[in-house]
């Protein structure tokens, strides 16, 4: 862990969980030192952090939940440095860029404003020069 400069290690509990019959792909974190206790009278179980000094009030610890499917940045899909991710890549990167000119263009990239009607009207004029 000292070589990698990481302060704490998260262990993935599963790649996919299931929650009341569905599947959700869902990568879960948690804190290594955390538990699974079983309480003998309601037949339920629980997580418990056992740590000597907890990172959080939380009685199970911290924990992280990564979506891949809704951070494509961060989750592509496909694997770096392979051809496949070197051909997209390039795609992608020629579209970012058109998309930043197209913006640029109609003054749209450096906004302050999110309001609609503002937006509406200064893309009018926009497209009339």
């Amino acid at each position: 862990m000292q070589e990698t400069s990481f302060n704490k290690a998260f262990i993935p509990l599963k790649n996919k969980l299931k929650a009341e019959g569905a599947d959700y792909a869902v990568n879960e974190f948690v804190c290594p030192k955390m538990k699974r206790e079983r309480d003998c009278v309601t037949r339920k179980s629980r997580r418990v952090c056992h740590c000597e000094n907890p990172c959080t009030s939380s009685g199970c610890g911290r924990m992280i939940y990564l979506c891949p499917e809704k951070n494509l940045r961060a989750y592509p899909g496909t694997a770096r440095g392979t051809e496949e991710w070197d051909s997209t890549y390039k795609i992608r990167v020629n579209v970012e860029k058109s998309i930043h000119h197209f913006k640029d263009s109609f003054c749209i990239a450096g906004r302050k404003t999110q309001n609609e009607k503002t937006l509406h009207a200064d893309l009018l004029p926009a497209g009339i020069t």
